[in-house]
C-alpha cells in the first residue's frame, strides 16, 4: 500500500476546514446562545495546539506515519492500543 503524505499548510486547513464545518452543522454551543463565537474560538484554539503537536511531530519522524511513532514513543504495547484507538 502507498503511503500518502500531506504538508503541513494542507493539515492545518484541514483541521481549520474542520473546525468551522462542524460549527456550522452541529449545535456545538447550544447553552452558549449569542456566544456561540466564543466557543468556537476556543475550538479553534484547541486545534492550533493539537496541529501544533502534529507537526513536531512530524519534523521529528518525517518517515513514518503517525500509528508507527506512536508505537515508537509509548511503546509497542500501549502505542498499539493507542494506534488502534
Amino acid at each position: 500500500m502507498e503511503k500518502a503524505k500531506i504538508s503541513s499548510s494542507q493539515l492545518f486547513v484541514l483541521m481549520v476546514l474542520f473546525e468551522l464545518g462542524t460549527s456550522l452543522l452541529l449545535p456545538v454551543a447550544m447553552e452558549a446562545k449569542q456566544d456561540a463565537w466564543l466557543a468556537i474560538l476556543l475550538g479553534m484554539l484547541s486545534s492550533l495546539v493539537l496541529f501544533v503537536i502534529y507537526h513536531k511531530l512530524y519534523s521529528y519522524y518525517p518517515d513514518l506515519l503517525p500509528t508507527e511513532y506512536m508505537q515508537k514513543i509509548l511503546g509497542k504495547a500501549i502505542g498499539s492500543v493507542l494506534a488502534f484507538l
